[in-house]
């Protein structure tokens, strides 16, 4: 994603990824395999069928928890820059107050298709904006399920 906008990335070390000035708009990475057995539970004992989105079911507890944790560190990231941060060009932004704090959360393509795991991250994001005022964008990238 930072190689896709290049203006707006961050040097690397500084806990975040994407500050777009004229917008004042600063952002930070995750992603995070749901398929995994901490995220959800796979509910077959037929091994063919762990190919198949249907036969997960998500911990939403557990994946509220991990999100909830990336958030404060998030907030933590942004106070620790002193409002000052280095861009990957060798410029400087200085943001003073912030319009928005996002969190870009990137999952598995797959999850796009499954409402259990669709409603469990519109629940987390509500949480997060309420509680962090963290935005909580999910991008569905790349298949795990193959």
């Amino acid at each position: 994603l930072k190689k896709a906008e290049p203006y707006a990335a961050v040097k690397s070390g500084c806990g975040i990824d994407l500050y777009y000035k004229s917008k004042r708009i600063i952002v930070e990475i995750f992603s995070m395999n749901v398929f995994s057995g901490s995220y959800s539970e796979c509910n077959t004992k037929n091994e063919s069928d762990v190919k198949d989105i249907s036969m997960y079911s998500p911990n939403e507890e557990y994946i509220s928890k991990q999100l909830k944790a990336y958030a404060r560190d998030f907030n933590f990231d942004i106070l620790k820059t002193e409002r000052l941060i280095e861009m990957e060009d060798g410029s400087l932004g200085n943001f003073g107050r912030l319009n928005e704090k996002k969190m870009i959360l990137i999952v598995p393509l797959e999850t796009a298709q499954s409402r259990s795991f669709t409603e469990c991250f519109d629940n987390v994001s509500e949480e997060l904006l309420k509680e962090y005022g963290v935005t909580l964008v999910v991008k569905y990238m790349e298949e795990a399920l193959i």
